[in-house]
């Protein structure tokens, strides 16, 4: 294990030498990275802003009139509770009555006295489900409504949902192999970098190996210095990223427009270093196999 740990961190200390090798095959990834998480932040930001617009689905629910005020105002506050609610608006039958009076205006003859009595306790439920399932979780949670003690009647708008949940498979076409052909992209670029610069390597691993030294004593501090190279560049990558996200907020996020870009979630950048990990070591691995 000591040994293992020194050659990692000979690979590492090896980056001093040939500098400016180094540096140019470093600037090259910090760039390349750079653009494709440019181009993959707005793939997030459109993604996060169809789902965000089809992913949530309101249910008018209509308790039966008459029933006792703190029986139904104990429903309501059990579905605030549950999982996936975004907002629960409630109307008691006086409130519907005086909300109704409200908005036909004061031309129109209405008593409400009288129809505190006729309109049924009222709420509106926003839920939000996975893109995944919408229509499905959709009509689960209608039935689950409309079992309910007390309640009346649930309706919801269904060819929404249907039109949502055809808008949010529609998208997983388009963004999932415009990401492939990015990350194959950026593969391809930087793992070539890569190769070019442990091509230069070759007279060095062939001494080494007339002297007896094993495979992985002379493939392991190169890897080291392939990932170290990787992790920095994708860092600092992430760090122009993040500062580009600010400026352009600070110019769309302005009226007209309103529009806030958010920045990669913690599982895409760890996918993001992961992935060019994974690339440094496959192309070293090409560059210097004998």
């Amino acid at each position: 294990m000591i040994t293992v740990l020194k050659l990692i961190l000979k690979g590492i200390y090896d980056l001093r030498l040939n500098k400016w090798e180094h540096l140019l095959t470093l600037c090259a990834i910090i760039l390349v990275s750079f653009l494709g998480l440019l181009f993959l932040l707005f793939l997030h930001n459109i993604q996060n802003q169809i789902v965000e617009n089809n992913n949530q689905v309101k249910f008018t629910v209509y308790w039966e009139k008459g029933v006792n005020k703190d029986l139904i105002e104990k429903q309501w506050e059990e579905l605030r509770k549950k999982p996936g609610t975004i907002s629960v608006e409630t109307y008691t039958s006086n409130q519907a009555a005086t909300i109704l009076a409200e908005s036909l205006g004061k031309d129109v003859d209405f008593e409400i006295e009288t129809s505190k009595n006729k309109l049924p306790p009222t709420a509106v439920l926003t839920y939000e489900f996975s893109p995944d399932n919408l229509k499905k979780r959709a009509n689960q949670e209608h039935q689950i409504l409309r079992d309910l003690k007390y309640v009346e009647e649930v309706n919801y708008d269904e060819k929404a949902i249907n039109k949502s949940s055809a808008w949010l498979n529609d998208l997983k076409k388009i963004i999932w192999p415009l990401i492939t052909l990015l990350i194959l992209l950026i593969g391809i670029i930087v793992g070539n970098t890569f190769k070019i610069s442990q091509i230069s390597k070759k007279e060095e691993i062939e001494v080494l190996k007339l002297i007896g030294a094993g495979n992985w004593y002379i493939r392991l501090p190169l890897f080291a210095g392939a990932a170290m190279q990787s992790i920095v560049g994708g860092t600092i990558a992430l760090g122009f990223l993040k500062t580009t996200q600010a400026i352009l907020n600070n110019i769309l996020n302005t009226p007209p427009l309103w529009l806030k870009l958010e920045f990669l979630n913690q599982t895409e950048i760890i996918s993001v270093l992961a992935c060019l990990i994974g690339i440094s070591l496959i192309s070293s691995w090409v560059a210097i196999r004998y």
